[in-house]
């Protein structure tokens, strides 16, 4: 779906390309103009598929194939590659039509100060050189790295609101004469892209987090004691839920065993979820006695965000010598007993959720046995 920022963006991308089109097409019959101005079908054909296809696109791998693929397309290029800065670093993120890995012949420094890519990074502007010996004159320090027979280079920025963000740099194997209405189309294109990327950076970031907050949650929990057998299953409505679980051997040789849910999903169920999941192992390893669980986590749900303040918890502690078992149900269904093959709830009493508890409340544990 677009959001409003991809419409504004697209909107202007499309204002911008239509006045040059305009110009282009009027002089289609120029037969002195370089080829690569001359074919409007090809341009309008790639110019029309661009803004959809990066509107579609979620992540920074996603955004650079398309990115890559139409400019090469636009500009009929027999080698494409680009470039993204961020973090002090400038790498190459993804290449077309190059032997080997291109990205090995360069450091960060030489990509940031070597050629039409270099220039691009610095000032912002298309750069566009026609001409080997053009090429080595301006830029001598490409001698060795210009595989031949590359007689045009062509860089095109990547633009964001917080500047230049990258570049996508062409080469071609003849001489090619661009057109500036070609060049500021190629300008559209590169603000264009460098929002794509902006948003699909917001995306990869959080995805990492949340990346690394699920293998918490879902962490397959360690065999607590000899003879003990642990399972975990986990079907969030969603990619993110706000389930977890703790299974900890305590020094007594008991086990204990929580089970809670956060409401919501997303991020925010997930930071919720890592916290609680930290202050229950701190308690248990502290000696909270197991009543006085769901008082302390009500406490830390407090200081949470409103929409991950309202939450569920069982708490329960198998004995050392595995007889009974005492628990705490706080707004969860109760656990269920599987014994010789039938299924049955356990009597537990059950008791408001965390959020609905008063200040000083303190549950008292059943026991089952």
């Amino acid at each position: 779906a677009f959001s409003g920022t991809d419409v504004t963006a697209t909107e202007l991308f499309a204002q911008r390309v239509a006045q040059a089109m305009d110009r282009l097409l009027l002089r289609g019959g120029d037969s002195t103009r370089a080829d690569v101005t001359l074919d409007a079908a090809r341009l309008l054909d790639q110019l029309r598929i661009l803004p959809e296809e990066l509107a579609a696109a979620v992540t920074v791998a996603e955004v650079g194939e398309i990115a890559l693929t139409r400019v090469q397309a636009l500009t009929g290029a027999e080698r494409a590659n680009i470039v993204l800065a961020g973090d002090g670093r400038v790498e190459v993120h993804r290449q077309h039509g190059y032997r080997g890995d291109w990205s090995r012949l360069w450091t960060t420094d030489e990509l940031e100060d070597s050629g039409p890519l270099g220039d691009s990074l610095h000032t912002g502007d298309v750069v566009a050189v026609s001409g080997r010996a053009e090429i080595l004159d301006r830029y001598p320090e490409l001698e060795d790295m210009l595989q031949p027979p590359t007689a045009t280079l062509l860089s095109v920025p990547l633009l964001s609101a917080g500047g230049v963000i990258g570049a996508i740099a062409v080469s071609f194997d003849t001489e090619r004469v661009f057109d500036g209405d070609l060049l500021q189309i190629l300008r559209a294109v590169g603000i264009q892209v460098g929002g794509a990327l902006d948003r699909a950076h917001l995306y990869d970031r959080e995805h990492a987090t949340a990346d690394h907050l699920r293998a918490l949650v879902r962490a397959r929990p360690a065999i607590p004691a000899p003879g003990i057998e642990v399972g975990v299953g986990h079907r969030p409505h969603d990619d993110i839920g706000g389930d977890w679980h703790l299974v900890e051997p305590l020094p007594d040789g008991s086990i204990a065993v929580i089970l809670g849910d956060v409401v919501g999903h997303g991020l925010a169920a997930a930071a919720a979820v890592s916290q609680l999941r930290i202050a229950a192992r701190a308690l248990l390893g502290a000696g909270v006695p197991l009543a006085s669980m769901p008082e302390h986590l009500h406490r830390l749900l407090d200081d949470l965000p409103d929409d991950a303040r309202y939450g569920t918890v069982v708490a329960a502690r198998l004995s050392a010598d595995r007889a009974s078992l005492r628990l705490v149900c706080v707004g969860h269904p109760p656990p269920i007993l599987v014994r010789r093959g039938r299924s049955q709830p356990l009597d537990v009493v059950p008791l408001p959720p965390l959020s609905e508890h008063l200040p000083g409340w303190t549950a008292d544990a059943t026991l089952c046995r």
